[in-house]
């Protein structure tokens, strides 16, 4: 292993090997063992190690966390929600309906076969004959 690459190690993961993923952590153990003293960058990620081992978060107060759950908001389950079922089945029937004019209008407007008296129906736009346009 190179020195960037142990050092890209030790930059992503810390100092310590044992936080290494355990696929590089054998090469990478290797590699610091060969070097009589440890590289700078080396000891300032063990340094940094430390002091983030150190820190311990505050632990919340009870009155905090009162408040936190008092004022969160109610997450009743949605079926008990009866405005929710009633904007559901709405969308559910405009999709139904527009799936039923869709499929009559296909069987009543578009020709099972053309002929040609009806051939000049896909030739016409709203801007004019194709035809005429040498469409």
């Amino acid at each position: 292993m190179n020195p960037d690459r142990l050092r890209a190690l030790t930059e992503a993961y810390g100092g310590d090997p044992a936080r290494w993923p355990a696929a590089v952590r054998a090469e990478g153990e290797a590699a610091l063992a060969q070097w009589p003293e440890p590289p700078p960058w080396l000891a300032e990620a063990r340094a940094l190690d430390a002091v983030l081992d150190a820190y311990a978060a505050p632990s919340a107060s009870a009155g905090l966390a009162r408040r936190i759950v008092a004022g969160a908001p109610d997450l009743a389950p949605l079926w008990r929600r009866a405005n929710a079922w009633w904007a559901g089945l709405g969308l559910a029937g405009a999709a139904l309906a527009g799936l039923a004019a869709g499929a009559v209008l296909m069987v009543v407007a578009a020709p099972a076969q053309t002929t040609p008296a009806t051939e000049y129906v896909y030739d016409q736009t709203v801007f004019g004959d194709l035809a005429e346009q040498g469409g």
